[in-house]
């Protein structure tokens, strides 16, 4: 802007007018002083002793008179120009004015004597007369034509100095501007913290205000069922210490007491068993199968540790879900690959049907995933909103995302530009992907792996910490805890 502001002022007319007007001011100067000097190296040089008709040879046999010659004439035009300065400027100016006109008057008188002299025409009066105002003159116009040159220069001074310091205060109001940007970024990002500490705090609360209530449940039940027995107890010895219980009359209503106490006793049971059913614990494995993803984030380890996960969780919890989605190339095409339900409770025996359960259960998922497709697609954003539509509404839920998070999809590819937070979140936006979750449901993120499949570009370190980084931000906006890691040991769960 600087620049352009310069060129404008160079475009103007006046600047044109005042660069016109000095190159003709100099022009004029110079063949004045050229002209003026040339007499009086004409006129000294006859003065002092050198030939004015063999100025040339002269000049070059006697050099330092030449010398002295040339040293006057400069100095007696330089002062001439002086004394015309300041008669121009100086408000003391008949003084000057006299000075000058009397020296005018001398250089006049010489010349006339030196050219009735070359002429050999003898005197003329009016030539002393012509010479003296000639001399008088000249200086005048040499002193205008500077006076000219001055006012042109202050004039484009007071413009640069103008440009000037609009670009000082042009450069102050960017650095007030930069300053107030970088504070209120500063800001922002302070508030964007308070509100994900908050956001985190109240999960938490929310946890454990539900933890909590679950225990209180089924520690109600269990206190009301030994209330009962002991209620019974107290009812059967008050009886024998009044005398009402007999040993016949025991024996008589022996069985409709114990019918009784089975039956407030299997109500307490079926109470606190289907509170604890109640709650269940589900996992939903979300499947990465791209080109990047297949070789090292969803292999079939790392399904049959999050199938034994499930099944041990989900025997302590009462019951849940396990389902395999895997991810596509769009919210469309994320197929659903297995899933199951645990029983809430098993026939006799107990033991032997359940682990015949688990048998048939893990026959049945390795059928499922012996043979995973490859090359599914990279849509990881779709994928979990998908999953999240899926999710059961009651027990905990276990979110697990084999998947290195490399979005691959529409205009966005994570494998050559990881875009910043606000841009993702505005793609995310704009898709509708917006995904709900349970209060009590977690995510965790394994396979995050740095390697270069085939076909995949090279991950840097700078890249790498970008993509965690900003998965983790996204996580944190979406209002869910979330871990994310390269190995997948689940042992925090």
């Amino acid at each position: 802007m600087r620049e352009r502001r310069g060129n404008i002022f160079r475009e103007t007319p006046e600047f044109y007018f005042w660069k016109t007007k000095s190159i003709l001011c100099i022009i004029a100067l110079l063949f004045l002083a050229i002209g003026e000097g040339g007499l009086f190296i004409y006129l000294f040089s006859d003065w002092l002793g050198l030939d004015p008709s063999k100025i040339g040879s002269e000049f070059t046999k006697y050099p330092i008179s030449a010398l002295s010659i040339l040293s006057l004439s400069i100095v007696t035009f330089a002062g001439l120009l002086l004394l015309a300065k300041r008669v121009i400027n100086s408000q003391k100016r008949w003084g000057w004015i006299s000075l000058l006109f009397g020296i005018s008057v001398i250089i006049g008188i010489m010349r006339a004597q030196q050219l009735a002299a070359v002429s050999g025409e003898g005197w003329a009066y009016f030539l002393p007369i012509i010479y003296a105002l000639a001399s008088f003159g000249f200086p005048f116009v040499g002193a205008v034509l500077e006076k000219i040159l001055e006012d042109n220069w202050k004039s484009v001074k007071a413009v640069e100095s103008t440009r000037r310091r609009l670009n000082e205060e042009e450069l102050y109001i960017n650095s007030l501007i930069e300053e107030k940007t970088n504070l209120r970024q500063r800001e922002v990002d302070k508030l964007q913290k308070i509100i994900t500490e908050y956001s985190a705090h109240y999960q938490n609360v929310e946890i454990n205000k539900e933890k909590i209530k679950t225990e209180w449940e089924q520690f109600s039940r269990w206190l009301e069922a030994r209330l009962a027995e002991y209620r019974l107890a107290y009812a059967f010895w008050k009886a024998r210490q009044n005398k009402l219980v007999t040993i016949p009359r025991l024996a008589k209503e022996l069985p409709t007491a114990m019918i009784v106490a089975i039956i407030l006793v299997l109500f307490s049971l079926v109470g606190c068993r289907s509170s604890y059913a109640e709650e269940g614990f589900n996992i939903t494995l979300l499947c990465d199968r791209s080109s990047s993803g297949s070789e090292f984030s969803c292999l079939q380890q790392i399904i049959q540790k999050a199938s034994d996960l499930w099944l041990r969780k989900a025997d302590e919890h009462g019951g849940g879900t396990f389902e395999i989605h895997l991810i596509g190339k769009g919210f469309d095409n994320a197929d659903v690959l297995f899933s199951e339900k645990y029983p809430e409770r098993f026939s006799g025996p107990v033991s032997v049907n359940k682990k015949k359960w688990r048998d048939n259960f893990r026959k049945k998922l390795s059928e499922k995933t012996s043979a995973l497709p490859t090359d599914k697609g990279s849509a990881i954003a779709e994928g979990i909103f998908r999953s999240s539509l899926r999710m059961p509404e009651n027990g905990k839920t276990l979110l697990i995302i084999a998947s290195d998070m490399r979005q691959v999809s529409d205009n966005l590819n994570f494998e050559k530009k990881v875009p910043s937070f606000e841009e993702f979140m505005r793609w995310l936006d704009s898709k509708g992907i917006r995904p709900k979750f349970q209060n009590s449901a977690r995510i965790a993120v394994c396979g995050v792996h740095p390697y270069t499949p085939s076909n995949t570009s090279k991950m840097k370190t700078e890249t790498y910490v970008r993509l965690t980084s900003l998965w983790h931000r996204v996580f944190e906006k979406w209002g869910i805890k979330a871990s994310i890691s390269e190995t997948c040991d689940f042992r925090d769960y």
